[in-house]
Parts: C-alpha cells; structure tokens; sequence
C-alpha cells in the first residue's frame, strides 16, 4: 500500500545518509536509531517514500524544502493545537528490519525494532489473521466476484471452521509490529496516529492485543497519509497553496452541513464482475441520509455522471454505501465503487477537488485496501485525500451487509458529539459488545486522516 510526502531528492538522500551513520551495529546487524536521531530518520524516509508514492500515482506534487528537524517542530506544534494526547507511531522498513518509534509532540518516547523482518512477513501475518477471522468464505453477502471465476463455497457455514485462532494470530502480528515493546509510549494516549510503511496502514490495528486489552480499548486509531499531509497545506495539489506548510488540524462541527449519500446502486451490468444486491446497504443509506436531512442517491439513479455532479457541489459529508472492489495490481483504474451503468474509479477520483474538505464514508468492501508501496497503500482511500477529503472511513475485507448498516448506524449517530476517529471508535466498541465472539464484523473498519478538533 502507499503513502504521500515530498522532499527534494538531495535532501532527502543527504538527510538519510546522515541518519543511518547514527545507526548502531548489533552481532554484525544494523538497526535502528533512538531518540531524536530516530525520529528524523523516520520522517526523512517517510517524504521521500511519500514523494514516489505520488509519482507512481502519475501526481507531479511540489516537494517540502524542510529538513527532518522542521518537520518534527511543526509536528509539536500541531499537536499542541489538539485539546486531547496525540501519540505518532511511526515505522520505517529499512534493508536491515523494521524500525518503529512513539513520538508524544515533544519527545520519543519509545523505540524498537526487528532486525531481518522484511515487509513480506507482516503480509504474510496480515493475511494470516484475515483467515482466522474468515471474512472472505463468511461474510460474501457484500462482495462482488469476477463473472469468470467460480462464486465463493463455504459462505456462512460454521463447518468451515478457521485453521487458526484469532486471538492467537492477533497476538503473532501485534508481536511483528513490536506493540509490546512499544506501550509504554502509548498508554495514555487520547489518539494514536499512525505513520505506516508498506501494508502495515491496512492492518485491524483496533483487534490487536496490548497491555490487558486490544488497542480500541485504549484510543482510536487514525491511519495518516504521511507525514507531509500532517504539517503541510491540504489542498497540497492546487497551484496556489502547493507545498504551503501548516500546523492547522482539522476542526469538525457537531453541525453537519450537506451531505451526499448514495446506497445500492444497480450495477448489474459491469462487464467484468457480478454483484449481488445489497438491501442493508440500501437501508443504511436511507437512515443516514435521514439523520443529515438529505435525499439519498439510489439505485438506478446512481450514476457515475449523476455521482461526478453531485461531488462537485459543497458537502461536508460524502457517503457510499455500495459495491467496492480493491485491486493490488491496477489500483488506480481498476480499484473502484460499482456505479449504475459504471465506476467510480481511485484514477478518477484523485483528479477531483471537492469542496468543503468533506469526511467520506466508503461502506463497501475493501476500500482501504489497494496495492502496497513502500509510502503506504495506492487505493481509493487515499484517492478521495488527495482529491480534499478531509478523513475517509474504509474497510479493510469484505464486510457483511447487516453488520455494517448497523455499525454506520452507530458512527452516523456519535457525529453529532464526536470527531470523525472518536465516533467511529464509539461504533466499533458498540459492534464488538453486540458481536463479542465475532471481530470479523465490527474490527474492519478504519480511519485514514490526520490531527482533528471538534469545534462549537
């Protein structure tokens, strides 16, 4: 998966250099740099990995003429503008393991790190607890499949049973991403963001187990794009602001002005996958379109010319509830939100700008997913950021129908005296106490963004 930032190649290389000479020598292994050395090398290779993730992305973005150490002021600035603790988890893949740090906006406050684990061994423990908690046999109800390939066996049969605990893979990957050793730094904290490398931005960071609990019970989880989109001007794309830096979080209003919500468009005639309907979807449109005094975009009335108008015009809140197919191979044209007669596509998407800097809800299957770069995740999530989201809500399998329209429900709900990250926190909990023997339904859902206020 892949993330965004941007320094000069120069810069970037020399600030690199200098930081892995702080580096120490363990039986003949590198690993990683503590304290303030640390956290700049970790913002060093985070512009520059965020740089070529853009470009991959076909986005010629200006660069932050800024070294690691202004970076990381404007970084404690920021975060003193946030009446709750923000902690940063940042982790960085290098050739010789994973490095991980606890920053606190004045310090750091933990380090780790797992010399030879490559970026494939999380993967693989990633995929290892998808299929523990089953979601790709159990919970169909919501997915589409190619119209070549045979339709999923098994689905809500208990015979079908895990090959694997999923506490017990929970327990593996939080080990991985050194949350042991990493907790100290974060007890305490109100919010943890979390600056990924490669797919770690797509992991259920909410299920994992830390300290007595899992990490939900401790804080919300926001996913952050990068460290650019942290301290720089948002409409980072847009000629006149391009490459600005700024310390301003985003504030949201308990008073919700615009809304877009499109449920269960027919999209029965895509030539590649097959659909199913989805009435929970359809429902859950219709509820939350009701709560923020809109007329929902439905069926056949969804578009892809209809749902381009729309996002044009002034919203605070986008919101899908659809069909969603996330692609490791094509991620900007063939990730997509089935549309009546067509997609919407992740291509598309990034070349939008949508006023208002609306939060947007993907409810539909694997939107946070996409192809993995050593920035992030190249997916739709990060598509509608780039294109002026100012969060976006997403999955991380496929989701069930049911489950979902009641956890949106939730979340839908708490906005009205919460941040986007403690509304959807709220929800999750609230779907882990009505399904407390399935994570499956409420622990896929996640938070891409940054720092956030709630505002009167």
């Amino acid at each position: 998966m892949i993330p965004r930032g941007a320094m000069a190649p120069a810069l970037a290389l020399a600030a690199a250099l200098t930081l892995l000479s702080a580096q120490t020598t363990l039986a003949g292994v590198e690993i990683c740099p503590t304290g303030d050395p640390a956290l700049h090398f970790a913002l060093s290779q985070n512009l520059a990995n965020d740089a070529a993730l853009l470009r991959q992305r076909g986005i010629d973005a200006p660069a932050i003429e800024a070294p690691p150490d202004q970076i990381a002021a404007l970084l404690a600035d920021a975060f003193k503008l946030t009446p709750q603790r923000e902690v940063l988890l940042v982790y960085t893949q290098t050739d010789s393991g994973l490095c991980a740090l606890v920053f606190d906006g004045s310090t750091v406050t933990s380090t780790a790190s797992r010399p030879g684990q490559g970026a494939g061994d999380l993967t693989a423990a990633r995929l290892a607890l998808s299929a523990a908690l089953h979601v790709d046999a159990r919970q169909v109800q919501r997915a589409g499949h190619l119209r070549s390939a045979a339709a999923l066996e098994g689905a809500d049969d208990p015979a079908e049973a895990p090959s694997e605990d999923p506490t017990a893979a929970a327990a593996r990957l939080a080990g991985l991403l050194m949350l042991p050793d990493l907790a100290p730094g974060l007890g305490g904290a109100d919010e943890i963001l979390i600056l990924p490398a490669n797919d770690i931005g797509t992991v259920p960071f909410a299920f994992l187990p830390l300290g007595h609990g899992m990490v939900i019970d401790l804080a919300p989880v926001t996913i952050a794009p990068s460290a650019a989109a942290l301290v720089r001007q948002p409409d980072e794309l847009s000629p006149a602001l391009a490459g600005q830096l700024t310390t301003g979080p985003i504030a949201f209003t308990p008073v919700w002005s615009g809304a877009l919500v499109v449920g269960d468009p027919e999209a029965t005639d895509d030539p590649d996958w097959s659909f199913p309907p989805l009435p929970g979807a359809r429902a859950e449109a219709q509820a939350i379109a009701a709560r923020f005094g809109t007329d929902p975009v439905l069926g056949a009335k969804a578009t892809p010319d209809a749902i381009l108008a729309a996002l044009s015009q002034p919203a605070d809140l986008v919101y899908f509830a659809a069909h969603g197919v996330s692609s490791d191979d094509f991620p900007l044209t063939l990730s997509f939100i089935a549309l009546t007669g067509g997609r919407l596509t992740a291509g598309e998407v990034q070349g939008l700008r949508l006023p208002n800097r609306p939060l947007v809800v993907l409810s539909a299957c694997q939107t946070g997913l996409g192809q993995s770069h050593a920035g992030g995740t190249i997916g739709l999530a990060r598509a509608f950021v780039l294109a002026g989201a100012s969060a976006v809500v997403s999955t991380l399998w496929n989701v069930n129908d049911a489950a979902t329209e009641r956890l949106m429900g939730d979340f839908a709900g708490n906005l009205t005296a919460m941040r986007p990250a403690e509304a959807l926190r709220a929800a999750m909990l609230a779907g882990r106490d009505h399904d407390p023997d399935d994570p499956a339904l409420w622990a896929g859902v996640m938070l891409f963004g940054g720092l956030s206020t709630l505002s009167e």
